[in-house]
């Protein structure tokens, strides 16, 4: 029985779910850096926002699955690979920064950025290029 990961009505999950990943979260990412830098956003977006970086994480997570799933057939490319993996934890710790901040902000009127928001806005570049690097090793 093939992986429930590894296709959906004859197509690969993984280039069906890598398209969500690669879209939804850096967006996500960039609306969060505007957000905590722009505190007048925040009221409007902050909850979308936050909505899209769970959406955007569990996007990574399972094409990072269903990659396995499909290098179980055609092969693993190892560089791909590394990177995905990297995206994968980074995106974690980004999403988990991501609730705490809006959890912490909301509410709160200041426009001064906090040591949290700095370091949010660190693991959304991060996430931003990483995610660049796995999907440009990908499409090699």
């Amino acid at each position: 029985m093939e992986s429930l990961l590894y296709t959906i009505s004859g197509l690969p999950v993984h280039a069906l779910v890598v398209h969500f990943a690669v879209v939804i979260l850096p967006l996500a990412a960039t609306a969060l850096i505007a957000l905590i830098y722009m505190p007048k956003l925040k009221s409007q977006y902050s909850f979308i926002t936050t909505i899209a970086v769970v959406l955007g994480s569990a996007a990574v997570f399972v094409a990072k699955q269903s990659g396995e799933a499909l290098s179980e057939k055609i092969g693993t490319p190892v560089k791909h690979a590394d990177y995905a993996s990297l995206l994968t934890y980074t995106a974690f710790i980004f999403m988990v920064l991501t609730l705490i901040w809006y959890r912490s902000s909301k509410g709160r009127k200041s426009r001064v950025v906090t040591p949290l928001g700095h370091t949010t806005v660190l693991a959304a570049i991060a996430v931003l290029i990483l995610t660049f690097l796995t999907g440009h090793t990908g499409a090699e």
